[in-house]
């Protein structure tokens, strides 16, 4: 009776029941016929197919929380000043395993219900991949699934978008765009990738104030040290919005990475110190559920784990697993000699140890999982194991000793390493041919698993097939991810997956490696040209000079000699970009390019301007660009 049409509504004790299951939120008390006072309701938004980490990590039990009183204090000042009105932005840095994670993991089960809390994350591999957190960070607001058919995330995405406003309608194709799906307005598809990208940033700016005037929110970029050039900027741009808001920002990086966002009276910085010796001990306890621990093992977990959390979770588990302690009464007590326990120096080596006494069957599967990623789906990892009857009892065994934990249960099983170095380790345990054939097999699988949204994953394809060696896929996937990064007008990371695809271009067979790797040169150029690196483009084409004349294509040429002049012009170098220009308008004009032509017109007319050469000389070609340009709706320089 209270539901509007579409809406699914149930009562207290249903939510009660589902909420670990579905996202729902309170409608308050709703009058019922035949009801002698209000029911209080819930509205069932979807399902709660990916939990937060907390959530996650508790799965299995959360080890005990130490010695970061005074920086979760910090964090819930802040947070009381974004709650009133005046956001800020927390920068959290510390070493790998320090405990990052963590400290927001246990800040965010303290604030409850009270916030909408969002994340996004970078990968490893992430610097290429344009606005990787920021759609990620999308995907999980708007709970869109690997599965979901591109109908279903258009949908998704205007459900949460309208849910916070009708005027936000104008929004929605531009974060369409961005999610790789079709925005659904040809202007946005046919618009200036400079422009694109301003109308974008706008779009997610305006989503998240309005987010924050509804609700407090609490968004969480994690890794910046993997994070592209494309989201810093964005991070810069919407920087200044955040003291006016109610939202906290929180930012997490490894030391070594330089953030760019300067100081402001709204920022807070969190560096994370190793535990201090009574701390590990307290959390070494912990872990064991024993009151009191032997000094000589307290002293062998504190010299190996050096304050640092996971590590000290790590030593507690192998000596567990080796056998060298035992429990007796309420502690536990060594079951070895010292000298008789071997303990590895550094984390990497405690973790190796750990993979290594594992059976067969499942260390093999966490080792495939490890080349998919930090995620992975049980769908993908099934179409590589190599015992898939077996695969949901291997998984729940790596799940028992908190190697992964499982991420969503629907609509379909995923997991995720529990912690990036576990994976990391797992990796770089396997024999690189292994490795190779591995990345083989899995973008293979993924160009057949997700075919209908391919788009979305042509920078991961990319990185499989480069890291298979596997040329022409390779070669293809950058391409494509070039291709859709400059499309956002991020230049920067077009440009690293063009210098990758060149590096594999010259591995191709030798009938038509030219044209590929003249093709790659010139895109690379046209991106080079939008970051100012003009002597870049010069010292890049002329080493593709012999190529361009053993193919003798006009089309090519045209190209290639319109972006080597256009760079020689920004240059200063007169003669040479007058040389390079009208070469690029011959082999245009014998190719019937009307557009580089005109394109080639409007160079000339500003370098004939900028050479004092006689007006009416640029006046031609003023008028030749405005009406081949107009002819072609070509107006990009």
């Amino acid at each position: 009776q209270g539901a509007e049409p579409g809406w699914i509504v149930i009562s207290e004790a249903a939510n009660r029941l589902v909420a670990g299951y579905f996202h729902t939120r309170p409608l308050g008390a709703l009058p019922l016929k035949g009801k002698g006072e209000a029911v209080r309701a819930w509205e069932v938004i979807s399902a709660r197919s990916a939990r937060t980490r907390l959530e996650v990590e508790a799965e299995g039990g959360l080890t005990p929380f130490v010695g970061r009183e005074r920086e979760l204090r910090l964090l819930s000042e802040c947070f009381e000043k974004a709650r009133a009105g005046h956001g800020h932005v927390v920068f959290v840095m510390g070493e790998p395993g320090i405990g990052k994670s963590r400290l927001l993991l246990e800040f965010q089960r303290r604030l409850g219900e009270e916030v909408t809390w969002l994340e996004g994350r970078a990968v490893s591999f992430g610097r290429s991949i344009a606005f990787h957190p920021l759609t990620d960070l999308l995907k999980r607001t708007f709970r869109i699934e690997e599965g979901d058919t591109e109908g279903a995330v258009v949908r998704k995405i205007e459900q949460g978008v309208l849910r916070l406003g009708e005027d936000l309608r104008p929004i929605l194709p531009s974060l369409r765009y961005l999610l790789s799906v079709d925005p659904g307005d040809p202007v946005v598809a046919a618009m200036d990738p400079q422009q694109r990208r301003g109308e974008l940033f706008n779009a997610l700016r305006r989503l998240m104030l309005r987010a924050s005037e509804v609700r407090p929110q609490v968004v969480v970029y994690e890794d910046l040290h993997w994070m592209d050039k494309a989201t810093e900027e964005y991070l810069l741009f919407t920087d200044d919005s955040i003291p006016a808001s109610r939202i906290l920002r929180i930012l997490t990086y490894r030391p070594g990475y330089a953030h760019p966002f300067g100081d402001r009276t709204y920022h807070a910085r969190i560096a994370l110190d190793a535990l201090q010796t009574e701390e590990s001990v307290r959390m070494a306890q912990g872990l064991l559920a024993a009151e009191s621990l032997p000094e000589d093992l307290k002293a062998l977990i504190v010299r190996k784990a050096e304050g640092n959390p996971f590590f000290v979770e790590e030593v507690v588990k192998a000596l567990r697993e080796v056998g060298a302690v035992r429990r007796e009464g309420d502690g536990y007590v060594l079951a070895k000699r010292l000298d008789e326990v071997f303990i590895p120096d550094t984390l990497q080596d405690v973790i190796m140890a750990r993979i290594d006494r594992l059976e067969e069957a499942p260390k093999k599967t966490l080792q495939v999982a490890s080349v998919i990623g930090r995620e992975f789906s049980h769908r993908l990892l099934d179409q590589l194991a190599e015992v898939r009857e077996r695969t949901e009892e291997l998984l729940r065994e790596l799940k028992a000793i908190e190697l992964i934990y499982e991420k969503s249960l629907f609509p379909e099983r995923a997991y995720m390493f529990k912690h990036a170095l576990t994976q990391d380790v797992a990796y770089n345990s396997l024999l690189l041919q292994r490795r190779r054939e591995l990345h083989r097999l899995i973008g293979l699988a993924i160009e057949e698993i997700y075919a209908e949204r391919l788009a979305e994953q042509y920078e991961v394809l990319a990185h499989h097939f480069s890291r298979a060696e596997e040329p022409a896929k390779a070669v293809e996937y950058l391409a494509r991810s070039a291709e859709k990064a400059a499309g956002s007008y991020a230049h920067s990371e077009a440009v690293t997956a063009l210098e990758e695809a060149l590096v594999h271009a010259e591995r191709l067979p030798v009938e038509g490696r030219d044209r590929r790797l003249l093709d790659l040169a010139v895109r690379r150029a046209e991106s080079l040209h939008f970051l100012g690196r003009r002597q870049e483009i010069v010292d890049l084409l002329l080493q593709h000079q012999e190529r361009l004349d053993r193919l003798q294509d006009p089309s090519l040429a045209g190209r290639f000699y319109f972006w080597l002049g256009w760079a020689h012009a920004w240059l200063g170098h007169r003669a040479e970009a007058a040389e390079n220009l009208n070469r690029s308008l011959q082999e245009a004009t014998r190719s019937g390019d009307e557009a580089l032509m005109g394109r080639v017109h409007r160079a000339l007319c500003l370098e004939c301007t900028y050479s004092g050469r006689p007006m009416d000389e640029a006046v031609a070609h003023r008028r030749q660009a405005v009406s081949l340009l107009e002819r072609t709706e070509d107006r990009k320089i």
